[in-house]
């Protein structure tokens, strides 16, 4: 038996050569792969997480009321001693409360003579600091015992063309 050697077979076609070690798909993914990206996704989430917590602590117009009010109250000057220092607030707690959120801080009121710890909550929308309220400001002295707050006005919120009679 004889092999024929002639045959009118064509030579097997091959795929044409992509120009570069994996063209565009390769430049799409940064060499990166799922993964990376991922990991990139995620990075982003927590960046969010912290700059929208950043808001609700430095930022927040509701917080710094509860300072200034802390600050500026006569009663726990007398209590604690004059001057008095409000540490940074720090928050230990939230909740739900309807479409706001109720945030729970805890900071160090230090007086002269002693040193309290002041329990702030407020309230509202994050990243809407127009929605944000006090709910209450607890300050207790170094015994345990309540110091009260003297309640203050630092926000008036006037209709047009009305005016505030003293």
């Amino acid at each position: 038996m004889s092999i024929d050697t002639k045959t009118d077979v064509p030579p097997l076609a091959t795929a044409p050569k992509r120009s570069g070690s994996g063209g565009s798909r390769k430049w799409l993914w940064g060499g990166l792969g799922c993964l990376g990206l991922l990991l990139i996704l995620c990075v982003g989430g927590v960046v969010a997480a912290f700059l929208v917590g950043q808001d609700i602590t430095s930022n927040n117009p509701a917080v710094l009321q509860a300072e200034q009010t802390i600050l500026s109250s006569d009663s726990i000057s007398n209590a604690l001693g004059s001057p008095v220092t409000v540490s940074t607030p720090i928050p230990t707690g939230n909740r739900a409360a309807g479409e706001k959120i109720v945030v729970i801080f805890t900071a160090d009121v230090v007086g002269s003579e002693k040193t309290g710890v002041a329990v702030i909550e407020v309230q509202g929308v994050p990243l809407n600091n127009d929605s944000w309220e006090v709910v209450s400001i607890k300050v207790t002295g170094p015994d345990g015992e309540n110091v009260p707050v003297d309640e203050l006005v630092l926000d008036i919120n006037l209709e047009e063309g009305e005016t505030v009679e003293q």
